[in-house]
Parts: C-alpha cells; sequence; structure tokens
C-alpha cells in the first residue's frame, strides 16, 4: 500500500514505536499521519475523524515523545467535554506512556475538589479534564 506510513517515519521516539508495536498499532492512521508531524514541529493542529480512529493517540503520542525528554512537573492539559472520555484519555496516556512512568490525573466537576487539589499537588505529567 503505497499510502501506508509507519510510526518510525513520523519521528517518534523508538520507545514510543515500540510501545504502538507492542499495543498492535502496525500503521499510522490517517489522522494520525496528518496531525503527529505538525505538532512535533509545535505548530497547531485540529484533526477530525471518526470514533476509533486514533485521535487520542494522534496527539499523546506527540506530548509524550517530547514529555520524555524532560519529564518533570506537569507537563500537558487536555481539556475533554464530558468525564468518560477524560478518563478514557488519561487511560490511553497511562498506556501509551507506560515506559516513562507518565502520571495522569482528571479532574472533573462533581469530585472533592480537596480530593482532586491533593492529586494534582502529585505533580502529575497529564492532567485531563473537563471545563466547569
Amino acid at each position: 500500500m503505497a499510502d501506508s506510513c509507519t510510526f518510525s517515519s513520523l519521528g517518534l521516539s523508538s520507545w514510543l514505536v515500540r510501545q504502538c508495536e507492542g499495543l498492535g498499532f502496525k500503521e499510522a492512521t490517517p489522522v494520525q499521519k496528518n496531525c503527529i508531524p505538525p505538532i512535533m514541529e509545535g505548530r497547531d493542529c485540529i484533526g477530525s475523524a471518526k470514533t476509533g480512529s486514533g485521535k487520542t493517540a494522534a496527539f499523546a503520542l506527540p506530548i509524550l515523545h517530547s514529555l520524555s525528554r524532560d519529564p518533570y512537573g506537569i507537563y500537558a492539559l487536555v481539556l475533554t467535554p464530558t468525564r468518560e472520555l477524560a478518563y478514557q484519555i488519561s487511560d490511553q496516556f497511562c498506556v501509551l506512556g507506560k515506559h516513562i512512568g507518565v502520571k495522569s490525573e482528571v479532574i472533573v466537576g462533581g469530585v472533592d475538589m480537596m480530593v482532586q487539589a491533593l492529586a494534582l499537588s502529585r505533580r502529575p505529567h497529564i492532567v485531563v479534564a473537563t471545563p466547569g
């Protein structure tokens, strides 16, 4: 297939490429192929694709690539519209970033603010939150 694109060809760290392969990700999906390179260059990127197309990995992989070079403190804030999606995104960061021991916390409405403040005081690398 002429349009195939490996994670290695996208410039991701070798540990991330191995992690993707270990999770059964053989080739980048179209949203990953089109979003990862500009994100890796520090440019803004908007991606739109169907459920299950790899959108979370399209932004999580470049974040983890960069985080692995300086894994200190809160590195990224991801805002998402629903608490269910917040937990799914957090789980994906933990699975993809297992090699570097990534820590992620979810901050959502309806949870005791002191509990969430304590979670943030542990300085997670990734904070996934819902607005409001």
